[in-house]
């Protein structure tokens, strides 16, 4: 553990002018659906929102930019929900992989909020609309583990 606490520190240093705060909750309606989830660390600066979430997961230099995408929703309802509540300029994400010590940034202006809005409520509906009936299933050793095997019927 003490090498991801030193890449925190390493890379995490404010100035007194800052407002930096930590485990953040938030709760967000978009459509008729509500999420909600603990932003890691947001900073409030001069009309900018710098939001950051820490990934603990090993991963390894070259796969940073494709595990960066599977959290593209995640990213996006954090940037939403702080837009909605605070209502900067520009939100600023970082997704902060510890172990290799690698980032992933993106930038929201309103309109790429706006955006986002729309990518959220249209994942939302899919799931919503989805269905396990036509999804052929196959056990494999992780089936015993996984949080979603209600779904599948695998126990």
């Amino acid at each position: 553990i003490m090498p991801l606490i030193g890449s925190y520190m390493r890379n995490y240093v404010y100035g007194p002018e800052d407002i930096s705060l930590k485990e953040v909750p938030f709760m967000l309606k978009i459509g008729r659906f509500i999420l909600n989830g603990k932003v890691d660390r947001l900073e409030l600066c001069e009309n900018v929102a710098n939001i950051f979430d820490f990934k603990t997961d090993d991963v390894l230099d070259f796969k940073v930019g494709s595990n960066a995408m599977m959290y593209e929703a995640q990213v996006k309802a954090y940037s939403v929900a702080v837009w909605r509540n605070y209502r900067p300029r520009k939100i600023m994400t970082r997704l902060h992989f510890l172990k290799p010590d690698k980032c992933s940034d993106m930038e929201f202006g309103e309109q790429d909020i706006l955006k986002a809005e729309r990518f959220i409520l249209n994942a939302l509906d899919g799931i919503d609309e989805a269905s396990m009936g036509n999804t052929e299933i196959r056990e494999c050793d992780y089936c015993r583990e996984c949080a979603y095997s209600v779904l599948c019927g695998i126990k």
